[in-house]
Formats: C-alpha cells, structure tokens, sequence
C-alpha cells in the first residue's frame, strides 16, 4: 500500500491526549494518528469496512 506524509501540529492538550492514546496501546505517535485518522473517516455503519 503506498503511503503519504502529512504533517499536523498540535495543541499542547491535544498532545498529551494523544500520547497517553498511544501508550496505552504501545504505538508510535505516527501509528496512533493515523489509527484516529482512519476511524475518523469511516463513516456510520462503516466501521470494519476500508477507509476511502
């Protein structure tokens, strides 16, 4: 599967969020956001189903 970079920058907050979101599942921040960023979105009904 080909793969892009994205940037993003992020509130202080929100990164904290984020890396106790990762830690708790042992993930990079990279492998985390782009776990959120693929749920975000799946649309309802969708979940399960690849993200287009």
């Amino acid at each position: 599967m080909r793969s892009e970079k994205v940037t993003v920058m992020l509130t202080p907050s929100a990164l904290r969020h984020l890396d106790a979101y990762r830690a708790e599942r042992r993930w990079t921040r990279s492998t985390a956001i782009a776990a959120l960023i693929e749920q975000g979105l799946q649309g309802p009904g969708e979940a399960g189903k690849d993200a287009r």
